[in-house]
């Protein structure tokens, strides 16, 4: 780290310059953050504080300094993955009901057919639109307290989960899509 002083022995960190302008950026935010958390008084634990600000505190807002934040904006931005991943089933769910239901002959088959099978189908696409959404929230949080704590979480149990679910809902439809085609045939 190439640093420029004025000749002096010691140099405040306000005084410091440096080379690299990524890490003067760290180190204004650093002197900025440092500067208002002194301004501000750290709430202390008390009984008249409630367990769910506490854990709000603990595990929603949590303060990272500048330097270490590329894993927790990595997290944020896997969860947003999963609400976008949610957000794909979710349109594939209304689009499947509105497709599959105006396509229907005069007389469609009771039993099996694409005017039957719309809704069932979609509702499925629409649940799990909701499950993908829900573990990604969970994961996002148990990630973020893992690197909280300093450890890294890889793999689980959610994306096996998740992997298994979006393969057997995009294998059942094209098998009923398939199966009704044969039908009509």
């Amino acid at each position: 780290m190439a640093e420029l002083t004025s000749g002096h022995d010691f140099v405040s960190p306000a005084q410091r310059t440096l080379a690299n302008p990524s890490e003067q950026e760290a180190l204004e935010l650093d002197l900025t953050l440092s500067r208002s958390l002194a301004l501000q008084s750290v709430p202390s634990t008390t009984q008249s504080e409630s367990k769910l600000s506490r854990w709000w505190r603990r595990h929603i807002v949590i303060g990272v300094p500048h330097t270490k934040c590329r894993d927790h904006l990595a997290n944020e931005r896997t969860y947003l993955s999963y609400v976008r991943t949610g957000q794909a089933f979710a349109v594939l769910g209304v689009i499947v009901a509105q497709v599959l239901r105006i396509q229907h002959s005069l007389a469609p088959n009771p039993i099996i057919g694409f005017f039957v099978v719309s809704v069932p189908l979609s509702c499925v696409c629409l649940g799990t639109a909701i499950v993908i959404s829900t573990l990604g929230a969970l994961r996002f949080l148990r990630c973020q307290k893992e690197m909280a704590r300093g450890y890294a979480v890889s793999g689980g149990w959610e994306i096996k989960c998740i992997g298994t679910l979006t393969t057997l809902v995009i294998l059942s439809m094209f098998v009923l899509v398939l199966a009704i085609t044969i039908e009509k045939g």
